[in-house]
């Protein structure tokens, strides 16, 4: 167990269970915080602190505190940024059914954008040059690279313990809702892409993320179209093997990693149309869980 701190330490899986069960099962008052990848128990002005990395390879991660500085003196400076929202969902997988069904059982091409959201974010002012350049340090960074911006619209969730047994649970407000970084980051990539879907018309297969996938004959117009926005790409190669439009199943093969790929895509998912936010979703959550009779209304 690691002494990041006089009081704080690093716990393994393992032994952050023991610990809860340690507190719970000799009814101490304790908290325990779920942030982002984190879950830290506060108990006796000492933390123990377990990061869930969920499978997840690389690291990095300590990337984001400089990140989150960045972040909070960008919006601090520039409070305007505060007041931009829309009512639209950014979906980052897209799909073409005539695009796919073509090219079934071909071989097809991913031209993927190198450190898409992290240039993005650079570009955009919301990171210094020094958090960018440390963040490129390392290849296998790109994960906490990526987690770093991510974790701009955490949502920090603490749970307090009387005598061993959970009392509260309740959402932590932040100092500063940086969540709008976040969003300006992806709405910027989303529309990048979008608009290079557009140019290719049918001619382009899946988005997903920060790459796209399309024929051979359409990697140098991409390429080309990244170059422009001021983004370097790499190129690898696929094979589709089944578009299955009754399911929306898509079953591709990657010969890099030698592994079996597939992604269900939702109706939605289909269109490259703006989408408003579910808004109407909570709403009508919000009201199941406050009115019995609910699913008996007309």
């Amino acid at each position: 167990m690691e002494n990041r701190a006089n009081n704080e330490f690093t716990l393994n899986m393992r032994q952050y269970k023991r610990y809860f069960n340690d507190f719970v099962n000799y009814k101490e008052d304790f908290s325990v915080v779920h942030d982002g990848s984190s879950i830290i128990i506060n108990c006796r002005d000492k933390s123990w602190r377990f990061i869930d990395y969920g499978g997840i390879t690389g690291r990095g991660f300590h990337l984001s505190k400089f990140v989150y500085k960045d972040a909070k003196e960008y919006i601090l400076k520039n409070p305007e940024i505060l007041k931009v929202s829309d009512n639209i969902d950014l979906e980052i997988q897209k799909a073409n059914k005539d695009g796919l069904k073509k090219y079934e059982g071909q071989q097809i091409y991913c031209v993927d954008v190198n450190d898409c959201y992290w240039d993005t974010a650079y570009n955009m002012g919301f990171i210094s040059q020094g958090t960018y350049l440390r963040g490129l340090q390392k290849k296998e960074w790109k994960t906490g690279r990526n987690a770093s911006i991510g974790g701009l619209s955490k949502v920090v969730v603490v749970s307090d313990f009387k005598g061993g047994i959970r009392t509260t649970s309740y959402q932590k407000e932040s100092e500063i809702d940086l969540s709008i970084i976040r969003d300006a980051i992806v709405k910027k990539v989303h529309n990048m892409f979008l608009e290079v879907l557009k140019q290719l018309n049918n001619d382009w297969l899946m988005y997903f993320t920060d790459c796209v996938y399309i024929p051979f004959d359409k990697i140098k117009e991409v390429e080309a179209y990244f170059e422009k926005q001021g983004y370097q790409t790499k190129v690898s190669t696929y094979q589709l093997d089944i578009v299955n439009l009754d399911t929306n199943m898509i079953y591709w093969h990657d010969y890099q990693k030698n592994k079996a790929k597939s992604f269900k895509f939702g109706e939605r998912q289909f269109s490259l149309l703006p989408i408003p936010k579910y808004k109407e979703t909570i709403e009508l959550v919000s009201k199941i869980e406050n009115n019995t009779n609910f699913l008996n209304e007309k």
